[in-house]
Order: structure tokens, then sequence, then C-alpha cells
């Protein structure tokens, strides 16, 4: 009985009070059998398509922070499939780019794996008219809110902060485009390099948060051996998120974020733990957080 009440009070939770879920992963590095593990682990994609399918309702979002590329021998792959997925699911899909993926456009192809680095792969990124650049150049985006969430690969310092993320867009897109890489939103202490704010540097995180209007920022970037790893909630009500889990070195994980308030951290190591980012708590389940909420008559 108390099962069967559980699992009503749950559906009642996601069909109800959950307005927005958004969905993130970190990056993937090329890495396709790793990746489509992580995208099945976290009921994202269904079993079994190929190319494999999203699952995702017309409220949720799914966000890649960037970095498909380098490392792995199937970085073209990834690309390819998340230009199906802005294909087929244009309003539920969102792309970030990494520095990866603009080291590839700069034709810098020093970590490209060596069995993915043929003449056909450099022929794409030399050509501004192959398909993979035009995607890169043109449905990318660096940085997006969702629920009050900022979304970036690397980090957004206030610097950038203060410019919105619209203008940060299409500055960056224009500058892709004219193939001025020397622009300061391509630089080191920019969106997709800057490792300043993973390094909790929580007044500088509070800074950029309120520069947007947001309440949080996700990024990947810089690998979390540990996995998913939040800092400044606690002294600050800010979070960063970190959700580079090393996905391509076998450390499954990624993130879902409801309301932008309730954070589900998804591992393959430790299961899925619920954090509730408003009101500081940590939930070992999605049913530990109804059951709370039921005691609170949130519900």
């Amino acid at each position: 009985m108390r099962l069967a009440l559980i699992v009503i009070l749950l559906i009642s939770a996601l069909h109800i009070c959950y307005s927005k879920e958004v969905f993130a992963v970190g990056d993937l590095h090329g890495d396709w059998k790793a990746a489509i593990s992580t995208f099945d682990m976290m009921n994202v994609i269904e079993k079994g398509s190929n190319p494999p399918k999203l699952t995702l309702s017309e409220n949720q979002t799914l966000v890649q922070t960037g970095d498909l590329l380098d490392r792995g021998r199937n970085g073209l792959q990834l690309l390819r499939l998340s230009m199906y997925w802005h294909k087929h699911h244009p309003d539920q899909f969102v792309q970030l780019l990494g520095n990866h993926e603009l080291m590839n456009m700069q034709r810098i192809f020093e970590y490209v794996n060596d069995e993915e680095l043929t003449p056909e792969y450099r022929s794409i990124f030399r050509n501004s008219s192959s398909s993979e650049m035009i995607y890169l150049e043109n449905d990318t985006i660096i940085t997006t809110i969702i629920d009050d969430v900022l979304y970036v690969h690397a980090g957004l310092l206030h610097e950038y902060a203060i410019l919105g993320t619209e203008e940060i867009n299409q500055q960056t897109k224009a500058a892709l485009k004219s193939k001025n890489f020397r622009h300061s939103l391509l630089r080191s202490s920019g969106p997709l390099w800057t490792r300043k704010l993973a390094m909790k540097s929580c007044k500088a995180l509070t800074k950029a948060l309120k520069a947007v209007n947001a309440k949080h920022m996700v990024v990947g970037h810089t690998i979390q051996k540990d996995g998913v790893n939040i800092q400044c909630l606690d002294e600050t009500g800010h979070a960063i998120i970190l959700i580079d889990t090393g996905i391509s070195f076998g450390n499954k994980g990624g993130i879902k974020i409801v309301d932008g308030r309730y954070l589900h951290v998804y591992s393959e190591k430790k299961g899925t733990v619920v954090h509730d980012l408003e009101a500081k708590k940590t939930f070992e389940s999605v049913v530990d957080r109804v059951e709370s909420a039921q005691n609170r008559d949130e519900l």
C-alpha cells in the first residue's frame, strides 16, 4: 500500500508539479559507446534505435555542453548525431559549442584521435561549406538560460555576462563565420576556455549570474573525477554545477534540472541523487524527494 501511494505521488509530481525538465550532459570527446550508454542511462533515447532517437516530451529539453570532438575515435559520428537531433528536435535539443569544436574549426588537429584524423576529416574542417562546418557556425550556441539556469561550456565571467546571452551568441557566431578567432569571446578567459569559476570562485560566480538574472550555472570543460560537483550553493545560494564527469574515461554521468530547482544527478556508479537547490537539501532518490514534499504539503 505504501509503495502504491509513493508511485501515485511520484507520477503526480512528475506530471503536475514539474513544468520543465532540462537534461544536460557534458564532454563526450569522441566516445560513441560511452555517450550512448549515458543517454540511455538518463532515459532520453529510444533503446535500439539507429540513429538514436530522442524520446523527450514537449516539456523536456536536452542540452549538450560541448566537446563532442577529439580524443576518441568517433567525434564526427557524435557531431553528426547532434546535427540529426537538431534537425528533428529543434525545440528540444540545444548544442553548445566547446573549445574542442573551436580548435577543429581553427584547423588545430592536435587532439584528434589518430584513427579519425583522415584526409576526409581534415577536408571537412577546411571547407566552410561542409555540412558540419555550417552546423557549427550557424546552429550551435555559446550559452542559454532555461528556468533561471545558465548553461555554458566552460563558464561565463562577469566581463562577458554583461553583454547578455543573446549578444554573446550573436557576436560569437559572427566571429566564427568571419574566422575572427582572436575575438575576446574566443580567448582564454572566455566562455569556451575559462576555468576560474570551476575553481570555486563563488563571488565571481554570483557577480556573473546577477548580470544575466540567473540563479545557477551548469558547465562542462573541467573534469570532475568524483562525478557531478555542486559548488558555492551553501555560501551564496547560487550554484555552479560541474558536469564534465569524464564520460570518455568511463565515468558516465549527467543531470536533469526540474523547474530550475530540483537537480537530479545521474551516475552509473552512484545511482541517482536529488538535490533541492532552493532548500539546499539532498535526497537519495526521487522517492525520498516526493515523500519529503508530501510531508511539507508541497504535492
